[in-house]
């Protein structure tokens, strides 16, 4: 079963990808990932291509070639707009169908965090790379949220709850049932990392912290970023609940009346938030930190 299906439909990743990558940080991802004008680079895992999105922001001329095992997220990959170009395939990180020296560099986030095979990966990624190039990965430091707040909402709002009791009855059974986030996340912390980076041949190896909080009620974010981030989370959590449903032996722990009630509380809780994307009083909140390594192909 691809993670696209279960764990995060290509929407849903879109969601999380706007609650974890910060715009006012994209300069220094940009900086310490050695990125310049008229490079090409690939990205390794990349789902929907959402990180290469993120630093064309603030690059020019550059030229991104996209790779996942994921069909789905393939499928859903969508074009860097203005003066990047991009393209997406289907592949595997420990087999990547590129000749040597290939890319001006080869970056990657969150990959290492599920990769059930990072040597060779990282072997594969030095050896596509040009020799001088580098090799950046971006890692959460923490599979869960660091600091947390499920907010001031009124009494009336019985879907938070709601929502939660079923997603943990739920993710429950798929690990029962094999196919639940230990199935998928089978990489390493991000604190192993740098020194990962080291013994794997890179050079000149440098960090930096990336930070992260997120909270719709936070008026600095624009309402486009707020609405989509909405639209896609909804979206996403429905597609996987019906993914979900067609496995029979999930229907035989979760009854499928338990399943269209959650499915109305999702809609519930999309409702309110579009209904109250203004609101500058609800404040549910998370905060999130990540690692950026990144180290030179000699």
């Amino acid at each position: 079963m691809e993670w696209s299906k279960i764990m995060q439909p290509p929407e849903f990743l879109e969601a999380t990808r706007m609650a974890l990558l910060n715009d006012d940080f994209i300069p220094l991802a940009v900086k310490y990932s050695g990125i310049q004008p008229d490079m090409h680079l690939l990205e390794v895992g990349c789902g929907t291509g959402y990180f290469s999105r993120y630093l064309s922001r603030g690059t020019e001329h550059v030229h991104y070639t996209g790779i996942d095992i994921d069909t789905g997220f393939i499928e859903a990959a969508r074009p860097v707009h203005g003066s990047n170009q991009s393209d997406y395939l289907v592949g595997s990180a420990y087999e990547l169908p590129f000749a040597d020296e290939t890319f001006d560099g080869v970056i990657s986030h969150t990959f290492f965090n599920c990769a059930d095979q990072p040597k060779k990966a990282i072997a594969e990624m030095k050896r596509v790379c040009k020799r001088g190039g580098r090799v950046t990965t971006v890692a959460s430091m923490s599979m869960n949220f660091e600091t947390w707040h499920k907010g001031f909402y009124p009494e009336e709002c019985t879907w938070l709850s709601e929502i939660e009791k079923f997603q943990n009855r739920m993710f429950r059974v798929l690990e029962e049932m094999g196919c639940g986030t230990s199935s998928f996340n089978r990489g390493f912390p991000a604190s192993k990392l740098p020194r990962f980076f080291y013994v794997s041949g890179l050079r000149d190896i440098q960090l930096c912290p990336l930070p992260r909080s997120f909270s719709l009620s936070n008026a600095a974010l624009p309402k486009e970023i707020k609405t989509a981030y909405v639209t896609n989370l909804y979206e996403g959590e429905m597609k996987k609940i019906k993914n979900i449903m067609e496995l029979t032996e999930f229907l035989q722990y979760v009854p499928e009346e338990d399943c269209l009630f959650y499915m109305e509380q999702l809609k519930k809780r999309r409702d309110f938030w579009m209904e109250h994307l203004d609101d500058n009083s609800i404040w549910d909140w998370f905060g999130a930190s990540a690692l950026l390594v990144s180290g030179v192909r000699e």
